[in-house]
């Protein structure tokens, strides 16, 4: 085993368990974002989500779902950073608790996955048979070399899961707070 720093990292909201108090209000045919594929509608301006009634909080920088959404201070430093396979449009948060609403958002779908999962150094969950899109692991390790040195993208084994190359983490840690990024072996999903 190597005790070099790891190249590529898990990258989440620290509030991940506050997901679900955002949800998609505008209608697409595309069933999901998390594919990797380019997205081949046409996409409504500005796409609206909400905050529903009964989660109230502060807004986070980034929700990964089906239609993930980021802050516009993570586009840019993820763009900053050399990321150049982001497709972004126009979104607005409403908050139903306040009325208020957070436009300085952006529907963000991350184009390309990749099958980089390392089995050796892998432990599956089993709860789940599945080896792609929705492999689930208790803890999950990078194959460097298959991730072709990718700044970022979705792993082909786990869609839920972003990967992120310590360029990025390096670069968005001290710009955005509320962004985790968890070294793979820490992450189960």
């Amino acid at each position: 085993m190597s005790d070099a720093p790891p190249t590529y990292f898990v990258m989440q909201s620290a509030l991940v368990r506050d997901q679900a108090r955002v949800r998609l209000v505008t209608e697409l045919l595309t069933p999901t974002w998390l594919t990797g594929a380019k997205v081949s509608e046409e996409v409504p301006s500005p796409m609206e989500y909400e905050i529903r009634r009964g989660y109230p909080g502060a807004v986070q920088p980034f929700y990964d779902f089906a239609y993930p959404l980021m802050r516009e201070d993570l586009v840019q430093a993820l763009r900053d950073s050399g990321v150049d396979n982001l497709e972004v449009y126009p979104a607005v948060i409403v908050d139903r608790n306040s009325d208020a609403r957070h436009t300085n958002y952006k529907a963000v779908n991350i184009v390309g996955v990749v099958a980089a999962v390392d089995a050796a150094g892998s432990e599956p969950s089993g709860m789940s048979d599945s080896e792609m899109i929705d492999a689930s692991f208790d803890s999950l390790a990078i194959d460097a070399k298959r991730a072709g040195g990718l700044l970022l993208f979705r792993l082909a084994e786990s869609v839920n899961a972003v990967i992120a190359h310590a360029r990025v983490k390096e670069f968005v840690t001290p710009r955005v707070p509320g962004i985790e990024f968890l070294e793979p072996s820490e992450w189960s999903g």
